[in-house]
């Protein structure tokens, strides 16, 4: 309801009346003219948030308020906006999009892996394992169980610098990854590129056949292993020339002395 200065209007009756802040104007049978003041648009307009809810309340509401109306914060003076549910929404999706592009931008800068590598750089190895050893501690122990070296028989023109391979399968124990307080065990395979005395490649793999677990392993068995071939195959992708006699060791039929 409006209160004029000449009574009580209805929600209804304000159209007749004029728009708050204007008049009716002073037609045939003389009519008085209406304003509204401060106290009477701001008792409006709490009316109207008050109301139930109707196809007509936002019409109410617009009735108290000029088409350039400014909304600004009380302290400031500054433009107040109010966040809706559809702002609010935007923002969160700008919000994930943004954390997205960080993410990308970090993964761009990250140099890659080269493909079939399992470590970026040796000092990406290097710097792994003393992690590994620093949790593992004294309980950490690994050990071959097969070996089989492929010696190139052929020196050419490296001379003692030719490359040198041997294929490893080796088991650990009590390895203790960073963070965790659980040791694990396993078997592996590792194939090793030696020149200059140093090791300058390494593949390493599990040992899917369990040729490492096998006691009676003999040279003919892995002659015919799918990780054999793989084996001569890398050596001869990576300077094995000539002639490979590959040498066979059992550490399961090695005898101890002591």
């Amino acid at each position: 309801m409006l209160i004029s200065g000449c009574g009580v209007l209805k929600a209804d009756e304000v159209s007749s009346a004029g728009k708050p802040g204007g008049s009716s104007g002073s037609g045939v049978g003389g009519e008085a003219d209406f304003s509204f003041n401060a106290i009477q648009l701001a008792e409006r307009l709490l009316e109207v948030m008050g109301m139930p809810p109707s196809p007509k309340k936002l019409s109410h509401l617009a009735q108290c308020l000029d088409p350039a109306a400014a909304i600004l914060d009380f302290k400031t003076s500054k433009p107040k906006y109010m966040c809706s549910c559809s702002v609010l929404l935007v923002l969160l999706v700008l919000l994930v999009l943004l954390v997205l592009l960080v993410l990308l931008v970090l993964l761009m800068l990250t140099p890659p892996r080269p493909l079939g590598c399992r470590y970026r750089s040796c000092d990406e190895y290097k710097d792994r394992w003393g992690e590994i050893f620093e949790s593992s501690g004294a309980g950490l122990k690994a050990a071959p169980t097969q070996r089989v070296y492929l010696n190139p028989g052929v020196l050419g023109a490296q001379g003692a610098g030719k490359p040198t391979f041997c294929l490893d399968f080796w088991r650990f124990s009590g390895l203790v990854k960073p963070g965790s307080q659980k040791a694990s065990g396993g078997r592996q395979v590792t194939l090793y590129k030696v020149q200059n005395n140093v090791i300058v490649r390494m593949w390493q793999g599990k040992d899917a056949e369990q040729l490492g677990k096998n006691k009676e392993l003999g040279l003919e068995d892995v002659l015919v292993s799918d990780s054999f071939v793989r084996a001569l195959e890398l050596a001869r992708a990576n300077g094995a020339i000539g002639s490979i006699d590959p040498v066979h060791n059992n550490y399961y039929k090695v005898e101890v002395i002591g």
